[in-house]
This record gives C-alpha cells, sequence and structure tokens, in this order.
C-alpha cells in the first residue's frame, strides 16, 4: 500500500552501504492496479516527508489540485460549518486520484534499483502477507515469515499493514497490551472524483467546487 511503498522510496535512496535491500510485501495480486480508491489528500506534512525524496512531490503536483476550502452541511443542504478563507494557505493539501499516487510511488521506489547513484535493491512481493515475525538474538533483527512459506532475515520490520494490522496485534500481545480494534462509530464516508470536464458551463471552474458538499 501507500505505507510500504513510501518507506521503500525513502530506504531506497540509501546507498548499499547504509542498506543493501528492501522487500515490500503487499496483500493485492497487482500494486498499480487502478482501482485503489477513489482519492485522496495529502496534507502539508506528509507533502513535506515525500519531499525528502528528490523530485518526488514535483510528479504529485503535476497531477494534483490543490483542496478548495471545504464545508459542512446537513442532509438538506444547509450549512453547518465552514473554515475561514485562508485555510488553503494555512493548511494547504494535495488532492488526486489514489492510484496516481500508488503508481508514482511505485515508479520511485522501483527505479531506486536500477539509479547509478545507488545500489541499494528493491524488491516487490506481491499477493503475500506477513504471517509470523521473530525476534532473532539482541541486536540480530528479525526473522519475518510470509504466507507463501519464505523467510526472510531483516534488520528491521516496518509494519504498514493496515488498520486491521496483524503485526501491530502481534507487538502488543508480545509486551501484555490489549489489542487496539476498530470501533464502528456509525459513520459513512462518501467520496468520489469527478472530471471538470463534465461541470456545466456556466459554472465558473474557479468556484465549481462551492456547489460541493459532505454529509454528516
Amino acid at each position: 500500500g501507500i505505507g510500504g511503498l513510501a518507506v521503500a522510496c525513502f530506504l531506497g535512496q540509501c546507498t548499499a552501504d547504509v542498506i543493501a535491500a528492501v522487500t515490500v510485501v503487499e496483500r493485492a495480486s497487482d500494486l498499480v492496479r487502478g482501482t485503489a480508491g477513489s482519492g485522496i489528500g495529502l496534507w502539508l506534512n506528509a507533502v513535506q516527508a515525500l519531499e525528502q525524496v528528490a523530485g518526488l512531490v514535483d510528479d504529485l503536483k503535476a497531477v494534483s489540485l490543490p483542496m478548495p476550502n471545504p464545508g459542512y452541511r446537513d442532509k438538506y443542504g444547509y450549512s453547518l460549518a465552514h473554515p475561514s478563507s485562508t485555510f488553503g494557505q494555512q493548511y494547504p493539501v494535495l488532492c488526486m486520484k489514489r492510484d496516481l499516487l500508488m503508481h508514482i510511488l511505485h515508479r520511485y521506489a522501483t527505479s531506486s534499483s536500477t539509479s547509478s547513484s545507488n545500489s541499494c535493491r528493491v524488491r516487490i512481493i506481491t499477493n503475500t502477507t506477513v504471517v509470523d515475525a521473530q525476534d532473532m538474538a539482541p541486536h540480530a533483527g528479525v526473522r519475518v515469515v510470509l504466507s507463501d512459506g519464505e523467510t526472510i532475515d531483516a534488520d528491521v520490520l516496518v509494519a504498514a499493514d493496515g488498520i486491521y494490522s496483524a503485526m501491530r496485534s502481534k507487538i502488543l500481545s508480545e509486551a501484555g497490551l490489549p489489542c487496539v480494534t476498530p470501533v464502528n462509530m456509525g459513520y459513512t464516508y462518501i467520496r468520489s472524483v469527478l472530471s471538470t470536464v463534465t461541470v456545466n458551463a456556466d459554472i465558473d471552474i474557479d468556484s465549481w467546487h462551492s456547489t460541493s458538499f459532505e454529509l454528516w
């Protein structure tokens, strides 16, 4: 997913004397399948982190648009709340299609293996999950067991396996702490992506977003 690919982009910049290899384990059969959700907004802290990978944010900006000031309305369309007019300047958010973000992260992660500036290898395994992880001798790393039977000995395991993280549950359990599980709060969030080409010509394109709203 996004977290695993982003980490691979960061680590892939390292030279082999720092990090020799990075392995990304993905449960989906294809990371760039084109059906990875609809839209996503990258807030300032995420953009600042991705700026550490040379050229990455420029490519993201080329396929994104800044988020307009959001508004919150009830089911009848009446305004409940709206931010100040400077919201966009204070909290810039890059909005893009999620699959485009995945494509770009995947390209940067895999291109690091062929870059002449470093020799860190990035390997991506799909249609596979991590089923177990065992600490080896003190300061000797971790042994990772995959669902296909392969074992990988690594210095560090970064668990980015989603909201139902099996690795998080394992770590908390071994530490004697209660597992964290999602709680259904009764909210439903619906997001869609619309092309401005289909927007009525009578609507000013720069302010067409004022006709959209979120229902809470």
